[in-house]
């Protein structure tokens, strides 16, 4: 059995509670590409990165919360379901953004020396995660609080790999790190972030 379309376009969920996020506003266009998908912390919204901005889903209705066109976006962070969100979209993946939905504007923007692989965000703290570094912020003033040498990571590791405390109490990071001059051993280390 298929899926109902329901009032303005949403999808009716399913049996087994599974539901379809819309794609787009008219569903005779071919869908828009996706370049990213990320989950709030309380996995209560979602967010699509897209070519032309990025769009914030309720998790629980699937309904449209938020779209902007703001240009490529190919990373896409939420602070829960505040206004703030880190967006990374420039071509070269070196440009962080912390964006307001509310004013629909940019705050700041920061660029790094490379790629930027990672975002992650609590109440406290911003984590961005290069290939060979790892920054971590101070949320509200977005002053560098500390950075992170990983440069002789292992081949193959993926350098975004991060996760980062929801509480701001706790002020917990994981990362992998390498120890040794020749990346030989591995070590998932978890550190105070302020």
């Amino acid at each position: 059995q298929g899926t109902e379309h329901g009032p303005r376009g949403h999808t009716a969920q399913p049996p087994g509670g599974f539901g379809r996020f819309p794609m787009a506003e008219d569903s005779r266009k071919s869908p828009e590409e996706i370049l990213c998908l990320s989950f709030n912390q309380d996995a209560s919204c979602l967010a699509v990165g897209r070519p032309r901005g990025f769009d914030i889903f309720s998790t629980e209705s699937t309904a449209l919360l938020h779209r902007e066109d703001c240009g490529v976006v190919k990373l896409v962070e939420m602070l829960f379901r505040t206004s703030l969100v880190a967006l990374v979209g420039d071509n070269l993946r070196r440009q962080l953004t912390m964006w307001n939905t509310k004013a629909r504007a940019g705050i700041c923007s920061l660029q790094f020396p490379s790629e930027i692989s990672s975002v992650k965000m609590n109440h406290r703290r911003a984590v961005v995660l290069l290939r060979q570094k790892v920054h971590i912020f101070d949320l509200k003033t977005m002053k560098v609080l500390h950075v992170i040498d990983r440069s002789d990571q292992a081949p193959g590791l993926d350098p975004g790999l991060c996760s980062l405390c929801c509480d701001p109490e706790r002020g917990l990071l994981a990362a992998p790190l390498v120890a040794g001059s020749q990346g030989a051993s591995l070590e998932a280390r978890a550190g105070l972030v302020g």
